[in-house]
């Protein structure tokens, strides 16, 4: 037959100017200037910003506007235990993938996590894990809350390990 000419467009990326500002601070603090057991503690923390937009509400999506990890931990020879909280506030993925439009938005989520081994011997580390100890769920909705469309649950998950090193 004869020779046809197909044309398909579609926009990739936003020809929008999108301004992004934030800021991140981190700390961490080892405790070895307290006394006995407290010296082998310490502390780690970090906290991130963002804020985006634009003409014609353009905006980034897939970032949390504000997160945040706090960790509290021991450390000696024998023993380490670590308990890590994170927290991320409310994201915004771009919408059009269901059939009412829209944004899609990942409700703000915060999740409690343990670790922690001991050395019994040269070579011997025995580990335990409790992964999110607070039972956080993952939600979506489309624009509103009432507009459900996903709920992921991990429940709380348990880990056991020996490493022996040669």
């Amino acid at each position: 037959g004869d020779p046809q000419r197909v044309r398909v467009s579609r926009t990739v990326n936003n020809p929008d100017t999108i301004n992004v500002t934030g800021f991140e601070a981190q700390i961490l603090q080892n405790f070895d200037f307290l006394p006995g057991l407290l010296g082998n503690t310490g502390i780690s923390a970090n906290y991130t910003r963002v804020r985006s937009g634009g003409a014609n509400d353009v905006q980034l999506f897939n970032v949390a506007e504000d997160t945040y990890n706090i960790i509290g931990y021991y450390e000696d020879s024998f023993l380490e235990a670590r308990l890590a909280y994170n927290h991320q506030s409310e994201i915004q993925r771009q919408g059009g993938s269901s059939f009412i439009g829209g944004n899609t938005i990942i409700a703000p989520r915060g999740q409690l996590d343990f670790s922690g081994a001991i050395k019994p011997m040269k070579g011997l580390e025995i580990r335990a894990e409790v992964f999110n100890i607070t039972q956080s769920s993952r939600t979506e909705y489309l624009g509103v809350e009432e507009l459900f469309r996903l709920y992921e649950y991990d429940g709380r998950t348990y880990s056991l390990s020996a490493t022996y090193r040669f």
